[in-house]
């Protein structure tokens, strides 16, 4: 019997080894499925919490086996039936045949606040909380031929921003004007959604008339609906150079 049992836990293991992605990755598409490299990704502030929290919903987005999406159909964008995610993100070493992926992140700035002790009045940051609901994202993809073929990327840049939040429901409560409180975890799905939205228009698995859809958050022009008015400078960087993993840069 301990033999039997010690059997199955091997053939268990073996498995379990032949089934697993590569560290750092998430599970493959089904079919036949592209795998995008990030590369780099620049722009968030450095705080370790805000950097795992937004990698974790940008991860979170990519492992998903469909990619909701919506269409124009003259009359505004209205939502059409999903297409299959095709990419899977990789992370780590790099893989010659694997899209290279970069971001460009315009963050919104820390809410500025005013501090009273005694009879003095300072204004300062606080970084837990932010000035505006908007984000501003650059992306950058290649393929693995036209990478092979020296191209060089044109970034690919949109602005986003999150709804309102709803007034009080008891009419007394003191509205703050303190900043908003920031998903770092909704801005990471959706700048994932918008890189996958990316990739899949150039690889030619989503129409060009159609885009992703990106719910809580609202498409707006740079500079509207509390997005920044531009991204942070772009800097191409090659493929084949090695970069720091996305989830611990170091600050610029």
């Amino acid at each position: 019997m301990k033999k039997l049992f010690a059997s199955l836990v091997l053939i268990a293991s073996l498995a379990t080894a032949a089934t697993a992605g590569p560290m750092g990755s998430t599970p493959p598409a089904p079919g036949a499925p592209r795998f995008a490299q990030l590369v780099s990704l620049e722009g968030l502030p450095a705080d370790s919490t805000i950097r795992m929290q937004f990698m974790d919903g940008l991860r979170e987005v990519f492992a998903e086996d469909q990619l909701r999406a919506e269409r124009d159909q003259g009359a505004g964008w209205q939502p059409q039936v999903a297409v299959p995610n095709r990419f899977r993100l990789l992370e780590g070493s790099l893989a010659d045949d694997a899209w290279t992926l970069q971001l460009v992140i315009g963050a919104p700035a820390p809410a500025v606040v005013n501090r009273t002790q005694g009879e003095n009045s300072k204004r300062r940051s606080d970084k837990a909380r932010r000035a505006s609901r908007g984000m501003i994202v650059s992306v950058v993809a290649l393929s693995p031929e036209a990478r092979q073929n020296g191209a060089r990327p044109l970034p690919q840049t949109i602005a986003f921003a999150f709804p309102a939040p709803p007034p009080p429901a008891d009419a007394s409560q003191i509205v703050t004007s303190s900043g908003y409180s920031y998903s770092w975890g909704a801005a990471g799905r959706t700048t994932g959604l918008l890189a996958l939205e990316v990739l899949h228009h150039f690889s030619e698995d989503l129409s060009a008339q159609a885009r992703a859809d990106i719910p809580p958050a609202v498409r707006t022009a740079p500079g509207r609906g509390g997005a920044p008015r531009r991204s942070p400078p772009w800097r191409w960087c090659s493929a084949v150079a090695a970069s720091p993993p996305p989830t611990s840069p170091r600050p610029r």
